[in-house]
């Protein structure tokens, strides 16, 4: 069973209808004055989704970056975060003072606030889980299943770059929360590329029950092989659909590709050379 079997299987039946069918980057609760709560959880594991003896200033950077990622996919304005900490023997007091600074620079950055959470320390792997909450006005949220044929598909910045485990990208994600704002009124879909361009478009084709294709050579990869580049994920930049009316809106964000379209079917396709399909080894990063 993979993950999206379990949380279809077991999960679904136990989620309220704000958990957008467990489908989306976040789950959209009421608040007032006509607004919308979105809220996340990610939870990051040493060793599995960071390295041992990560800097723990770029470890703060890294376990805020990817949860505020997905505020910013949302098109939402982030305001408030806990933290669960399970901590180790190598945690001592300098360590702790190095994380807390680099937390309250990130809380400066974005303009939010922590309300709480939990700490423990254990023998095993340094474990961090964050809930974000951001704000957004009522029916404005950018959702994962608002893809309509003939859209066009588009990226931002440079795909690949955080493939390398040791690279400022991979340490320092940086949330597009700007450009997920200035998507409200222009995208139709839109989702953050965690897990590898591929696998998190296949999430908007699956979620809009549609088909995406993409052109390789118009996807702006780092300087990888493409299969590489386009599965290796960790990138946090926005993947979106718009329609085709709406290039000259786009155009005004200044750093994001028109890398494909979406048509009537199922599943993602990557073309190359003569539009022929190129055959993946993998759509992206698994998690079971």
């Amino acid at each position: 069973m993979n993950e999206f079997d379990f949380i279809a299987t077991y999960l679904k039946p136990l989620a309220g209808k704000e958990a957008l069918g467990l489908k989306d980057d976040a789950a959209i609760i009421p608040a007032a004055n006509g607004m919308e709560y979105v809220i996340t959880k990610d939870a990051l594991i040493e060793g599995v989704h960071f390295l041992p003896n990560t800097n723990p200033a770029d470890l703060a950077y890294k376990i805020m970056g990817v949860n505020l990622s997905d505020i910013a996919a949302m098109g939402a304005t982030p305001r408030y975060y806990l933290c669960a900490a399970c901590l180790n023997d190598a945690v001592d007091e300098k360590w702790l003072a190095a994380f807390t600074a680099a937390l309250g620079e990130i809380q400066k950055k974005y303009g939010i606030v922590l309300l709480g959470g939990d700490t423990t320390r254990h023998k095993g792997a340094l474990t961090f889980s964050i809930t974000m909450m951001g704000e957004v006005p009522a029916g404005k949220a950018l959702l994962r299943s608002g893809a309509q044929v003939g859209d066009e598909v588009w990226i931002s910045g440079i795909i690949g770059e955080a493939a390398d485990f040791t690279s400022a990208r991979y340490l320092r994600p940086e949330p597009r929360i700007a450009l997920g704002l200035a998507l409200r009124d222009i995208a139709s879909a839109a989702v953050d590329i965690s897990d590898g361009l591929v696998a998190d478009i296949g999430h908007i084709a699956a979620a809009s029950n549609a088909k995406i294709t993409l052109q390789a050579e118009a996807i702006p990869i780092a300087k990888l092989p493409l299969e590489k580049a386009i599965t290796a994920g960790d990138d946090y930049e926005l993947a979106f659909t718009a329609a085709p009316d709406k290039v000259e809106a786009i155009a005004k964000l200044g750093f994001v590709t028109r890398i494909g379209r979406v048509s009537a079917g199922a599943g993602v396709e990557v073309l190359g050379a003569n539009n022929q399909p190129i055959t993946l080894a993998k759509k992206g990063y698994t998690h079971f």
